[in-house]
């Protein structure tokens, strides 16, 4: 379901459904519904400041919303650096039916830092041709992307690597070697059995999610990025655990964000940057669903007589 960003005229304080305009042909009803972030999404903002922008919307500009919400000053400008003060955002106001529907209420304490008075300036436009920067801007604020996918920020670099996508895994056989890249969404250490520690880390690339474990000689050659890193590249092999499973035996991990500002090299070499995983011809195709067994390992021995 598609989320929805800030906005100082729709956001409520919690999470809620939005119906979005109607699309002519669209296949799933489904998708004519969205999710609004809260305002109380947005980093640092101060209860008493919700309740005063809930309470005097709609607002027709930045300036109205200033001069009646009287919000601080760090407020106002990460409200406008998330996007929530937009020319968007007011398009469609009407001042005359805004100034009805407006029921102040009494605010004893306002302790707001005085603003300028005039609006020129006061809540530019987010820029949109930095896709990195607004993300950037979100993660901070916000703690969460809300314009793109993190990796959507490095697709153009990462389309020149020898990197699968998760969406792809499935189409391969077992143990096929892969690369992976994507954000980290969980880290897990499970006791097990044998007493030894296994690292279970889960990416997601924007096209699915990928499971990988560490066993040891792998959590040794990884180092600490295994669990302080927010972006991995990780080298394995497959290994197929039913038509639809798939999961990832690490054998290696690396910082990726340190790999994409320069300062870490690539772990390619030309040759490996050159080739690029295939998918297994359609006639193999069901025998790449399929795990291999004990019987698939043993060694024919020559009939006896």
């Amino acid at each position: 379901m598609r989320l929805l960003p800030l906005d100082v005229n729709r956001s409520d304080r919690s999470y809620r459904a939005e119906r979005l305009p109607d699309r002519p042909g669209a296949p799933d009803a489904a998708r004519d519904w969205a999710v609004r972030l809260p305002l109380t999404q947005l980093s640092g903002i101060g209860e008493a400041e919700v309740e005063r922008i809930l309470a005097h919307a709609p607002y027709t500009s930045a300036a109205d919303l200033r001069d009646r919400a009287r919000p601080r000053r760090p407020t106002l400008e990460r409200l406008a650096a998330v996007g929530a003060l937009d020319a968007a955002v007011f398009a469609g106001v009407d001042a005359e039916g805004a100034d009805a529907a407006r029921t102040p209420r009494p605010w004893p304490i306002q302790l707001a830092l005085p603003l300028p008075a005039s609006d020129q300036g006061l809540a530019p436009d987010r820029g949109t041709g930095d896709l990195a920067g607004t993300l950037r801007t979100e993660l901070d604020l916000l703690e969460l992307d809300v314009s793109a996918h993190l990796m959507a920020a490095h697709a153009q670099r990462l389309a020149a690597w020898p990197i699968t996508r998760a969406a792809d895994l499935l189409s391969l056989r077992t143990r096929t070697p892969v690369w992976v890249a994507g954000v980290r969404v969980s880290t897990m250490t499970p006791p097990m059995r044998s007493g030894r520690r296994v690292v279970f880390i889960s990416l997601d690339d924007g096209t699915g999610c990928v499971d990988a474990a560490f066993f040891d000689e792998a959590q040794q050659l990884t180092g600490p990025e295994l669990f302080g890193t927010p972006m991995l590249l990780i080298r394995g092999t497959t290994r197929r655990t039913g038509p639809r499973g798939i999961s990832l035996t690490a054998h290696r991990a690396w910082d990726l964000t340190a790999i994409l500002e320069g300062r870490a090299p690539a772990p390619f070499t030309p040759g490996d940057a050159a080739r690029r995983t295939a998918p297994p011809p359609a006639d193999a195709a069901h025998r790449a669903a399929i795990p291999p067994t004990d019987a698939a390992r043993r060694t024919a021995l020559p009939p006896t007589g």
